[in-house]
């Protein structure tokens, strides 16, 4: 087993939570007040900006295979390094989990080591009017584990489809429309599933979105909608979930591409836009503001390299990658990021995750992991991101502080050397 845990390592991590990522593992030597130095970096805590969601990926079904499949002690390690916030562990705090759409026994048509019998895939309600809780198990215990390790990881639901009952084509799979009469299944369909989410299993849900890729047809579980459909779905789901105490938060229309999003968004009506908290997408195609212009928090749902451009790669570029898309990220303005699978299946060999399982019963933590630890591990759910500038244009730096003022500085060098700086702004008496 490795775990590339020395991908990165970190020079002021205990002071003021600094956190660094850098190239080629090079560093950025920083110095806090009054030295010699050629750059500074300036940190204004009183300049701030928007709110912090959190870093992350998505669970789904992945989590059955880690619970069925692999020892006590290996799922304790995963859980460490996905969720736990001391040593290198990455402090996972934003989790997209999946909403399973398959009629019981139903195996998707994709290369897949789950046990259909497990109820891995089975949707909660199988018909209308009726539920089925005994599903979803491998979801359902990686959030209990998470909550061990830090009481404050929150989620995020999304439907890769409506059950088939309420579909055109009567399945989970291969696209078609939800019926016409079937918009408030849809909504209380959401609502119950939060309900007993939280509810009963303690899981904090606070957004959701309305579908994963809705301009798709799939052989795995999809659901396309019109503009129209989904103006209609959007209405009838927001105002069920912003009903309950505390609402929830809910976006669309999380299509493939910012492009595709911005597209999709635009064929919206102004009601159902009134009701969206937030626009989602994935970010295949690569980031842009084509998004940025509505006026709503925008929340990159998804994305990995291999649909990205073509090729996996474990380096630190790969990471180093990453770690510039969440940079960018939060200097749009936008609340936190997400990457694709937290754990890749073990039957995939394509680095799809922060984490790839293997068929041995063993793992291999990505670098990429680690780059989202620098930001997932100190800027937190309510933290505030807060003005942070260099007179270096290679030293890339974010910055938020939470409730209590503390700062928290991710640094990216995107050189292959070391960098000195000075960090302006920090109060030396108040170094930890």
């Amino acid at each position: 087993m490795k775990t590339n845990q020395r991908s990165f390592q970190t020079l002021l991590h205990l002071m003021l939570l600094i956190s660094l990522v850098f190239s080629a593992f090079q560093t950025v030597n920083i110095n806090a007040v009054h030295a010699q130095a050629a750059d500074t970096i300036t940190i204004n805590r009183n300049t701030t900006y928007q709110t912090i969601w959190g870093f992350g990926g998505s669970a789904t079904w992945v989590m059955e295979d880690l619970l069925t499949s692999f020892t006590a002690q290996r799922r304790a390690e995963l859980m460490d390094l996905l969720f736990g916030t001391t040593g290198s562990n990455a402090g996972i705090s934003l989790v997209r989990l999946e909403m399973m759409a398959y009629n019981r026994g139903q195996i998707p048509p994709v290369e897949w080591n789950v046990s259909p019998s497990a109820g891995a895939f089975a949707t909660f309600m199988p018909g209308p009017g009726q539920y089925d809780w005994d599903t979803d198990h491998g979801q359902r215990w990686m959030a209990a584990e998470a909550k061990l390790r830090a009481p404050d990881v929150h989620y995020l639901i999304t439907p890769w489809s409506a059950p088939g009952w309420m579909k055109t084509n009567n399945s989970a799979l291969n696209g078609g429309h939800l019926k016409g009469d079937m918009y408030d299944d849809l909504a209380v369909y959401f609502k119950s599933y939060v309900q007993q989410y939280r509810d009963v299993y303690g899981i904090d849900i606070r957004w959701a979105t309305i579908q994963n890729e809705p301009s798709l047809a799939t052989s795995y579980a999809s659901n396309q909608y019109t503009g129209a459909e989904m103006s209609t779905a959007i209405i009838a789901v927001a105002d069920a979930l912003h009903s309950l105490n505390p609402p929830v938060m809910v976006g669309a229309p999380d299509d493939p591409t910012r492009n595709m999003s911005a597209t999709f968004y635009n064929g919206i009506s102004s009601t159902a836009k009134s009701k969206l908290d937030f626009v989602s997408t994935h970010e295949y195609g690569g980031a842009n503001g084509a998004l940025n212009g509505f006026g709503k928090p925008v929340l990159n749902t998804e994305v990995w390299s291999e649909r990205f451009d073509g090729y996996e790669d474990y380096s630190v570029n790969d990471a180093l990658r990453w770690a510039g898309d969440m940079h960018g990220a939060l200097q749009r303005g936008e609340p936190g990021w997400m990457y694709w699978w937290l754990l890749e299946p073990m039957t995939k060999n394509t680095a799809e995750g922060l984490i790839s399982l293997k068929q041995d019963g063993t793992y291999t933590a990505n670098r990429r992991l680690y780059a989202m630890g620098q930001y997932s591990r100190w800027m937190r759910l309510g933290d505030l991101r807060i003005q942070a500038t260099s007179t270096n244009g290679n030293l890339k730096v974010s910055a938020a502080k939470d409730a209590s003022g503390r700062a928290a500085i991710v640094v990216i060098n995107s050189t292959n050397g070391a960098i000195s700086s000075n960090v302006a702004g920090l109060e030396k008496s108040k170094l930890e």
